[in-house]
C-alpha cells in the first residue's frame, strides 16, 4: 500500500485543510464543470441517498439504473437496463468489442441486461462522463467491464485502485488498496508513477493486505 500524502490534491489544497475545505473545493469543481454521472446500483438506498445530496447542491447530471418503481429521485434520470433506449445499440457495440473473445450478439444482449455492462457501455459510447460503483458490487465485478471494454490508457501496464481518507490535520490518498494484492518491486514503482500524475507528494509504506478475511486468496491469511 502506497500512502500519498499530498501537498496538493484536487488543486490547491494544502495538507493543513480540514476535510471540510477538501470537500469544498471537490465540489467547487464538480460545480464548474458539471458531469454526467451514472450509478449502476440505482436500488441500493445508499446510492439513493447519495443521489439526492448530488442533485441538491447540484454537483453533477445523474444517470441512475435500476427498476424506476424503485427509484425516487427527482432530478435524475432512471433507465432500467433490461429495455433502455439503447439496450440494442450497446450490444452490437459490446460485440463488437469482444469479437476476438469470441462474444455473440446473443451474449452481449444478455450482458446489457447486467446495470454495470450498461454504464460501463454509457461511458465508453460519450453518454456518460464517468460511472460510480461499489456499494454493493464487489471490486471485481466494478472493474472487471472497465477492463473489457474501456481498457487502460495506451502504455499503460497497470490497473490500480485508490482511495482518499480525510484527516483532521492532511488528506491522504491510499494506493493500491483493492487490485494489487501481493505487488513486486515492479509494481511498486509503476504505482508511484501513477500516484506522481497526481502531483502529490510520496510517503511509501507497506501493510498488508486484509479485510478480516472477507477475501481468501492463496497464500494470504
Amino acid at each position: 500500500m502506497l500512502i500519498n500524502r499530498p501537498e496538493q490534491v484536487m488543486g490547491d489544497l494544502h495538507r493543513g485543510a480540514y476535510m471540510s475545505d477538501f470537500l469544498s473545493r471537490m465540489k467547487s469543481t464538480a460545480k464548474a464543470d458539471k458531469k454526467t454521472v451514472v450509478l449502476p446500483e440505482g436500488e441500493d438506498q445508499r446510492t439513493i441517498d447519495a443521489a439526492k445530496i448530488i442533485v441538491e447542491e447540484d454537483l453533477a447530471n445523474l444517470v441512475i439504473l435500476g427498476d424506476p418503481e424503485k427509484i425516487d429521485v427527482p432530478g435524475v434520470t432512471v433507465i432500467d437496463p433490461k429495455n433502455g433506449p439503447k439496450h440494442e445499440e450497446y450490444a452490437q457495440k459490446f460485440a463488437e468489442l469482444r469479437a476476438k473473445k469470441g462474444v455473440t450478439i446473443e451474449q452481449a444482449r444478455a450482458q446489457m441486461n447486467d446495470a454495470t455492462y450498461y454504464g460501463t457501455m454509457m461511458v465508453k459510447m460519450g453518454d456518460a462522463d464517468g460511472l460510480v460503483s461499489g456499494s454493493v458490487n464487489s471490486t471485481a465485478n466494478t472493474v472487471r467491464p472497465a477492463l473489457q471494454v474501456i481498457k487502460t490508457k495506451p502504455g499503460q501496464k497497470l490497473v490500480s485502485g485508490a482511495f482518499l481518507m480525510c484527516f483532521k490535520d492532511h488528506v491522504a490518498v491510499f494506493s493500491d488498496c483493492a487490485i494489487n494484492l501481493n505487488p513486486d518491486a515492479g509494481c511498486l514503482c509503476l504505482l508511484l508513477e501513477c500516484s506522481n500524475d497526481c502531483n502529490v507528494t510520496l510517503i511509501l509504506g507497506i501493510y498488508s493486505h486484509t479485510q478480516i478475511n472477507s477475501v481468501r486468496i492463496a497464500g494470504f491469511r
